[in-house]
């Protein structure tokens, strides 16, 4: 890492060399300002990476920290990338935040540190400013992100590709093992879930709603997709009341939303069904059941966005 940082050198001092060509003839001289910033940033850098002591190193490897999640968090939603997993898109833009909030505590630590050199001074301060456009930036799309997500969960046209990478789910959760006994949560951060009062109500009214469910069409149909459809939403449904019970707050978001995907194919299977005398009830059933899931994932990424803005403050 060391020496990845000392190549990182020489190139922010060919950048603050670039930009020093430039401010001189620049025609904009409101823009002036910012060039000198960069130009001060890169210097620092281009300094304090030849010979990286230990807080640059801490710090720098959290900056690639962020910046891996977040190229992991925007793949979700590249059609062209295998990685893509919408499904997984909330939780992870949230996980970037995290990581954007814990680079920007190490930074507010080390501005503390006595007897900073001014180049230390100066590439604290740009990197700081860094990571608040960051975050301030992903902050204001997670209302975009979660209403994409959830609508393209609701409108999947095609069940045999429903845009869901089973095993790229990573440290976030791990649903491709969702109906095995096996499964276990694996997130880095665990939120208290107690302040959220409606989410034990939604849980029961769930389950509630999956034996109504199951009841009316059991009672008139047999058929095996729809019979192993339910099983797997019964499946889903206990580890989703698993991790709302042990305030796993990313994984609450990703079981509502995959729920949602497989109430869409339930539906689906009930509306090409014609014997089905009850159709309508049914429908209407399901209906109300995916908008508890779409509350629960909404209501808790609120309140998981809101503990990460919380942090550092």
């Amino acid at each position: 890492f060391v020496q990845y940082l000392q190549e990182k050198a020489i190139y922010h001092e060919k950048r603050a060399n670039f930009l020093n060509s430039l401010i001189g003839k620049w025609k904009y001289p409101d823009e002036k300002k910012d060039i000198l910033s960069g130009i001060n940033y890169e210097n620092a850098q281009a300094v304090l990476f030849k010979h990286p002591d230990k807080d640059i190193i801490k710090l720098e490897s959290k900056k690639l920290q962020f910046l891996s999640s977040f190229r992991e968090a925007f793949s979700r939603h590249d059609v062209n990338n295998s990685e893509e997993n919408f499904v997984t898109s909330i939780s992870s833009h949230l996980y970037t935040l995290s990581t954007l909030q814990n680079l920007r505590g190490e930074i507010s630590k080390l501005s503390k540190t006595k007897y900073l050199s001014s180049v230390k001074k100066d590439y604290l301060k740009y990197s700081d400013e860094y990571a608040k456009y960051w975050f301030n930036n992903i902050k204001s799309w997670m209302q975009g992100i979660a209403d994409g997500d959830i609508n393209r969960a609701i409108n999947i046209a095609n069940e045999n590709k429903p845009h869901i990478n089973f095993d790229n789910l990573k440290g976030i959760t791990n649903i491709e093992e969702i109906i095995d006994k096996n499964y276990k949560s694996s997130n880095e951060i665990l939120f208290d879930l107690d302040e959220y009062t409606d989410g034990k109500l939604i849980i029961k009214n769930l389950q509630d709603a999956q034996k109504k469910l199951k009841f009316q069409t059991f009672a008139m149909i047999f058929d095996t997709k729809i019979m192993k459809k339910q099983n797997e939403i019964k499946a889903i449904n206990a580890k989703l009341k698993q991790a709302f019970d042990n305030n796993q707050g990313y994984d609450v978001i990703n079981l509502s939303i995959l729920n949602i995907v497989k109430n869409r194919e339930l539906k689906q299977l009930i509306v090409n069904k014609n014997s089905i005398k009850n159709k309508d009830d049914i429908i209407t059933e399901l209906h109300n059941t995916r908008l508890m899931y779409e509350k629960l994932a909404r209501q808790n990424m609120k309140y998981i966005l809101k503990e990460i803005t919380s942090m550092n403050t």
